[in-house]
């Protein structure tokens, strides 16, 4: 009965997804991998050997272009995945967005991450993150590792959303005069588990329903808390001649029921393509850049509680109204997605610290024009009921 419920569950992860021609990393390319992962758990100053950036730099920039599917090797009982995009975005305007102390990841990345908080940060952690921006000398490197916490948004095929803290290692070097930067998150886990969450609207706009209830989605299976067990992602921006930037993401999990292991390369692979997107909206326009994502985190940070309220009860209006809409279907009795697993209370009872990143997103894709739930009237969707 248990194999049963395993494969029922792998079938549901599965189903649907991307299973593209997987090709496999050069074995010099994972063996600096390796280095690097495993000095970073022992002494973070050893991470970056000059060596094994120089392997990975040049394998970056050679595979840039070729739209491989790259599957690297399982480690620890995880499987897999990388992708590698370049983007005609200056190494500078990368460097300052994402190694400013102050902007969360979860404000960049609002499809993929509900919410992100750097803690336990050192005064000589502090002190990187001032300088780490700024263009280093030939081959000069500089490292440093803190903690973060976590909060994915849910998985589109499961539903579910887990929250988490990492170990993360950031490394600044400069390769024979091209700049690179390197983050390794390591989840020190496992995870809480699972909770029950949505897709609002339109998939690609990045806008969820969190419902607090266990589970997931998957109908047969909804009663089961899944975990994940590992969770651990290097990426790294690099220089590119021409002024742009190459960004490539390894990343593997592991995640299941009672110890088994349902995720495969592929599901790895279509979050890979969900952050790689939001990059590219975000962190790509040209009306996005640190001193205006600055002004949208310390206006929320300053805002009244009451004109949040105002705002966050926008943003509740918008979910319960996409609730009562009818999917698409001959059954007239069917209910919406959000429906099913909806509570008003998982409303009224998110805290603070979510709502806030909940307002922060919104305004940053108000600042792409691409707002949702601040502008779109009630009655636009339920004309669309009609």
């Amino acid at each position: 009965m248990k194999i049963f419920k395993y494969i029922i569950l792998s079938i549901f992860l599965t189903c649907g997804l991307f299973a593209g021609v997987n090709k496999k990393l050069p074995e010099n390319v994972e063996t600096a991998i390796d280095e690097i992962i495993s000095a970073g758990k022992t002494n973070t100053n050893t991470v970056a050997s000059e060596k094994n950036l120089k392997i990975l730099s040049d394998f970056i920039i050679s595979s840039a272009n070729d739209g491989n599917v790259w599957q690297v090797k399982p480690r620890r009982g995880a499987n897999g995945a990388a992708l590698i995009k370049a983007y005609k975005i200056p190494i500078e305007k990368v460097l300052k967005m994402n190694l400013a102390a102050e902007i969360p990841d979860a404000t960049l990345f609002y499809n993929v991450l509900r919410y992100s908080k750097k803690i336990d940060l050192s005064p000589e952690c502090k002190k990187f993150f001032v300088n780490a921006s700024k263009r280093l000398n030939t081959n000069e490197i500089i490292e440093t590792s803190y903690l973060s916490v976590e909060g994915i948004t849910p998985n589109i095929q499961s539903g579910a959303y887990y929250s988490y803290t990492n170990l993360r290692t950031v490394t600044r070097a400069n390769i024979n005069g091209a700049e690179l930067f390197v983050s390794i998150s390591d989840m020190i886990g496992p995870s809480g588990f699972s909770m029950r969450g949505v897709s609002v609207g339109p998939v690609e706009d990045g806008v969820f329903y969190y419902s607090q209830k266990p589970g997931m989605n998957m109908t047969g299976v909804t009663w089961l808390k899944s975990q994940m067990y590992l969770s651990s992602t290097i990426a790294v921006y690099l220089e590119t001649p021409d002024n742009g930037t190459v960004v490539a993401m390894f990343s593997w999990q592991s995640a299941g029921w009672k110890g088994v292991n349902v995720v495969k390369n592929y599901h790895i692979y279509t979050v890979l393509q969900d952050t790689f997107q939001t990059f590219s909206g975000v962190i790509g326009s040209e009306k996005v850049n640190y001193k205006n994502v600055m002004n949208i985190i310390e206006k929320v940070n300053n805002m009244p509680r009451r004109e949040k309220n105002r705002l966050y009860k926008k943003y509740c209006d918008y979910v319960r109204k996409w609730k009562n809409k009818k999917p698409n279907g001959l059954n007239p009795f069917r209910k919406s997605a959000i429906a099913k697993i909806f509570n008003e209370k998982s409303l009224e009872n998110m805290n603070w610290e979510n709502r806030d990143i909940l307002i922060v997103q919104e305004f940053i894709r108000a600042l792409i024009d691409k707002p949702t739930w601040s502008v779109t009237l009630p009655m636009k969707i339920a004309r669309e009921n009609k």
